[in-house]
């Protein structure tokens, strides 16, 4: 966290931007079409830990007067992917992931049309490649070469296909400061809090 033992050295570029989004995605075939349209309905998240798959989603959810602990039937299903599947298959009203989810997760476009976006959170600060302030203490050295390696990754075709290799999204990195991850200090609760109710939840698992 900012001020903690870790500073963000990086910030990952995808598909071309250092910010991202959560959506919520109903079948298009269903009646939802705002966010307002999910009080009662069952609604697949991705994991209490997740940014855009919980704790982003949750808090669109509050500001447009929905409860995602009392107001949704809330299930965790422990990724992206999983999320997606199950709005597909029917298993879930809504879901809430990354706006790239459904992308990645489904190879048909034909599948791809049948979900619409019914909500989109706040741009989220892509996810960033922290240093322990340790580490930069007693090897500064090689915390900046790692660090202009792989910001010059992505500055060739070679270096690129390696980090399409980790992620189809991942085109490169840009330099990160503290300031840009204090909006999330103001979205992430303290351990513990905030989850689907009881007796509705997967046990966490896969990607934030």
């Amino acid at each position: 966290s900012t001020g903690g033992r870790y500073l963000p050295a990086l910030r990952a570029r995808r598909d071309g931007s250092l910010n991202w989004h959560g959506v919520l995605i109903a079948r298009r075939d269903s009646r939802l079409r705002a966010v307002e349209d999910l009080r009662g309905k069952r609604v697949a998240f991705v994991d209490p830990n997740s940014t855009s798959g919980w704790l982003f989603a949750a808090a669109l959810l509050r500001r447009r007067g929905i409860d995602p602990e009392r107001d949704v039937r809330g299930t965790f299903v422990g990724s992206h992917d999983a999320v997606v599947r199950a709005v597909l298959r029917g298993e879930a009203d809504a879901g809430a992931c990354f706006e790239g989810a459904p992308d990645e997760a489904l190879s048909s476009s034909d599948d791809r049309d049948r979900l619409v976006e019914i909500g989109r959170t706040e741009a989220i600060p892509a996810d960033p490649l922290v240093f322990s302030r340790r580490f930069i203490a007693d090897r500064t050295d090689l915390a900046l070469r790692l660090r202009d390696f792989l910001l010059g990754i992505g500055g060739t075709p070679e270096g690129r296909a390696l980090l399409r290799g980790v992620s189809p999204t991942l085109d490169g990195y840009a330099p990160a400061s503290e300031g840009e991850y204090r909006p999330l200090l103001e979205i992430f609760p303290p351990p513990g809090a905030g989850s689907p109710g009881a007796g509705e939840t997967a046990p966490p698992a896969g990607p934030p």
